[in-house]
């Protein structure tokens, strides 16, 4: 799974955020639907919150030769607090699936012989897989809930751009300000607006920090 091209990027680029740092990513509807996907979603789920869906017609990336319908995905990878909560639930939930699978699976082995067949083995094995993977699944459901927080999802149809590359209309816009005015009301990050300058001092590039020079760039 690792070689798919989305998924090297979307560990590359939440490992490059900062603690609240913002992500905006084009990729493949399917990898959040995609049930073969899963473990994207999860690790995406383990690592930040996602803030918004978008899915755009496929005929945005036709004029460049892509034929895939791709979708605008928006994430906020946590803060510290929000990392500690979302660590505490998994520690919490993990625990009461370690113990529940404990208790069932020797509930399980109790009804078969105290020295089973070959092919009895082979049954108490998969029973007991069944029941890991029903407990980890009812696990994951209950971070979810215990994490919860709103998934805001748009369907785009005109995003621009035609199959021809000719300019359309764009709904992406209306939908900036409408998502901008959900985002100030829920406070889900603020906006800090700073100058950074440069300057060529001696044929080196410095940024300007708090008026004192710091090398940026050398000859």
């Amino acid at each position: 799974m690792s070689t798919l091209t989305e998924v090297l990027f979307i560990e590359r680029c939440i490992n490059l955020l900062k603690p609240g740092g913002r992500l905006g990513i084009v990729l493949p509807e399917g990898v959040l639907n995609n049930t073969n996907l899963q473990k994207i979603r999860d690790y995406v789920e383990s690592k930040a919150k996602i803030v918004l869906i978008t899915s755009i017609p496929q005929d945005v990336f036709i004029a460049s030769g892509a034929t895939v319908k791709p979708s605008l995905l928006f994430f906020k990878k946590f803060t510290e607090v929000e990392l500690k909560a979302y660590n505490h639930i998994v520690k919490v939930e993990k625990a009461t699936e370690a113990a529940l699978y404990k208790l069932e699976s020797e509930k399980i082995i109790k009804t078969f012989a105290d020295k089973p067949t070959a092919e009895q083995k082979k049954e108490l094995k998969e029973k007991l897989k069944q029941l890991a993977a029903q407990l980890e699944s009812k696990t994951k459901e209950k971070i979810k809930q215990r994490f919860d927080y709103q998934i805001p999802i748009a369907e785009v149809e005109k995003a621009g751009i035609s199959t021809t590359g000719a300019v359309i209309e764009n709904e992406l816009e209306p939908l900036e300000e409408e998502f901008t005015a959900y985002r100030k009301a829920n406070k889900l990050w603020t906006n800090f607006i700073e100058e950074v300058k440069y300057e060529i001092i001696n044929e080196n590039i410095f940024r300007m920090v708090a008026g004192e020079p710091e090398e940026f760039y050398g000859n």
